[in-house]
Parts: C-alpha cells; structure tokens; sequence
C-alpha cells in the first residue's frame, strides 16, 4: 500500500466487531463486499490521523473512541 502511495489501514479497537463481521461474509458467504466497504472506511480513518506525533496521534483516537470495545463501541470519523 505504502508503495503505491496509500495509507496503512488501522484497525481500531471500536471497529473490531465490524472487521469480523466483514471477514465472516467473505469466508462464509463468499461475499467480498462487506470487507472491502469497511477496509475502505478503515483507511479513510487512518488517512485522516497525523500519526507524525504519537501523543497528538493518541489524543485524536482517543476523540474519536478508537479504543472502545464490544458491540457498543462506536467509532467516530476524525473532522
């Protein structure tokens, strides 16, 4: 990715069920569409944290609950 100039894809924690979820239509289902919606979103969320300064970087996914857990997380888009 980093290569063809794309961002890294981060995972957070808040969309952990999300990622699952994805995984499950493709290896069951043989559906590619859930996983590539939510590694599309994924990367949209890395591209718009500056990862240039950890604690500023830490401070942002902390914003935007990157860090919740379980089915009640809810991950917010960086503005």
């Amino acid at each position: 990715m980093i290569a063809g100039g794309e961002r890294r894809v981060l995972i957070p924690t808040a969309y952990r069920e999300d990622y699952l979820i994805a995984l499950r239509a493709l290896s069951r289902e043989r559906n590619p569409q859930p996983l590539l919606r939510m590694l599309d979103r994924a990367q949209r969320f890395s591209a718009a944290v500056d990862f240039t300064d950890l604690q500023s970087a830490l401070s942002r996914l902390r914003e935007c609950h990157a860090f919740e857990m379980g089915e009640e997380a809810r991950l917010r888009m960086p503005g």
